[in-house]
């Protein structure tokens, strides 16, 4: 099992059906380079079939109605970065133009579904975030990711922790509880 804690959310999948991406080889080695990324990907048995998820989980989000409203634009122009950049990377893996090495690595099933008609779920999961605040975040990140959402039939997804374990995406306890 991939088992990990990010934004204070204990995250576990199987390991052959994810990508710990943040923790990668690859993307240490591009640190530093103006590249960001998800924690991981992984996969998701819904309704219409199996999507790839790219998760990404923060604490908390600027107040979009704030007078603040340039935090809040960054804050979409930065997770928007995020997803554009790990599909981009794992574009580069299967073209062959990097490679990933190491203990962590791209699960076998994820590969398959990832390089084959994908259906794709950009997921961003908000610790600290009421429910009916996450409609505006998904408004911008929709808006912002129009292009790439359109090309590859993708989505996106806006969850807080409480939604997120409804869905099996995270569980309620730390790893060291």
């Amino acid at each position: 099992m991939l088992t990990f804690e990010e934004s204070g959310m204990k995250f576990s999948f199987e390991e052959d059906s994810s990508f710990y991406i943040e923790k990668s080889n690859l993307y240490e080695a591009l640190r530093g380079k103006g590249i960001s990324v998800v924690e991981c990907l992984t996969l998701k048995e819904l309704r219409r079939g199996v999507y790839v998820l790219f998760i990404e989980a923060k604490t908390s989000a600027p107040n979009p109605k704030s007078h603040e409203g340039m935090a809040f634009n960054q804050f979409i122009g930065e997770i928007a970065k995020k997803f554009l950049d790990s599909l981009l990377i794992c574009s580069a893996i299967h073209s062959e133009v990097q490679s990933v090495s190491g203990s962590i690595v791209l699960g076998k099933e994820l590969q398959r579904h990832l390089y084959s008609q994908p259906k794709i779920q950009f997921i961003l999961i908000i610790k600290n975030h009421q429910t009916e605040w996450c409609n505006s975040v998904q408004e911008a990140l929709q808006k912002r990711l129009h292009a790439l959402l359109k090309i590859w039939e993708a989505e996106v997804l806006v969850l807080n922790e409480e939604q997120a374990r409804i869905f099996h995406l995270c569980q309620s306890q730390s790893i060291d509880d």
